[in-house]
């Protein structure tokens, strides 16, 4: 029988494994669904070779109803320099599958460096983060992600950023989009301006 297949990638930071809880309650979630039974997750520093014990790191386990890979391999932040909202009612992320093609397909068709997706008139998420406004009186993120990614419920969980209702026409209430996921956090910087934000013309 085949199996679908799902992805977990993990922050490595100088040999701890970040937000190791929440992607382990992630995994347990998506199993259950699936397949009916809990996924162990056994990490630890030993685990990595002893090389990637020094840095940033990316570990990325692919599984089904079992684990069927891991690879640590060095991190560097992708940078981008412009997103492109794409509107499409249909998309539905709410496993991190390894079958990406929707996100593909959008990419695509819109020909941009990098996609903000719109669904049902309300932001969501890039092809491959969760985003944070930033204004003056602090940080929001769409409550209409497509998938609840560990980094930004670290984030909620610690007061950090707030949910609220974000669509297109509220761009104007802030003055940065900040990328966020496994990998990167509030402070790595990755964001843009909200003048980088364009819109498809397809």
């Amino acid at each position: 029988m085949n199996y679908p297949t799902f992805s977990e990638v993990i922050r490595v930071k100088d040999g701890i494994f970040d937000n190791l809880a929440l992607h382990a309650a992630r995994m347990d979630r998506t199993c259950r669904n699936f397949f009916g039974h809990p996924l162990v997750l056994d990490l630890n520093p030993e685990t990595l070779p002893e090389s990637l014990r020094r840095g940033l790191v990316k570990a990325r386990l692919v599984y089904s109803d079992h684990l069927e890979t891991l690879e640590f391999t060095p991190y560097t932040y992708r940078r981008i320099q412009t997103l492109t909202l794409v509107t499409d009612n249909t998309l539905d992320y709410r496993y991190k599958s390894t079958d990406r093609t929707v996100f593909a397909k959008l990419l695509a068709r819109t020909g941009a460096e990098e996609i903000l997706i719109v669904k049902n008139g309300l932001l969501t998420d890039t092809s491959f983060s969760n985003i944070v406004f930033q204004s003056k009186s602090g940080f929001y993120t769409p409550d209409s992600y497509l998938l609840a990614g560990t980094r930004r419920e670290h984030l909620l969980n610690q007061g950090l950023i707030h949910e609220r209702k974000i669509r297109p026409v509220d761009l104007g209430c802030y003055s940065r989009v900040i990328l966020i996921n496994a990998m990167m956090d509030l402070e790595d910087g990755v964001s843009l301006a909200l003048n980088q934000i364009r819109r498809s013309s397809v």
